[in-house]
């Protein structure tokens, strides 16, 4: 639900625990940037940018609600993966 709606999400970095907004629509293995909450930049005080890459999770839905879901994910039909166009 969370890649889908959009969500806030705690994120540990080398500093400190930083909350990532995920944007809605988000995809399996979508990169995200952290601007300067990566490693320290070799020979300055500098920060690197920490890269996070999104794992997106199906939940598990029993019959009913895959039968409500239905109409809708039909109704928005997305480019076939399959054929190269993700």
């Amino acid at each position: 639900a969370e890649a889908l709606l959009g969500a806030e999400v705690p994120v540990a970095t080398p500093t400190r625990p930083v909350t990532l907004r995920i944007r809605p629509n988000t995809q399996n293995g979508q990169e995200i940037r952290i601007k300067n909450r990566g490693l320290p930049k070799r020979g300055s005080s500098q920060r690197g940018d920490l890269v996070v890459t999104t794992r997106v999770i199906l939940p598990r839905l029993e019959e009913e609600a895959r039968a409500e879901l239905e109409p809708i994910l039909t109704a928005n039909p997305q480019p076939d993966p399959r054929q190269g166009r993700a």
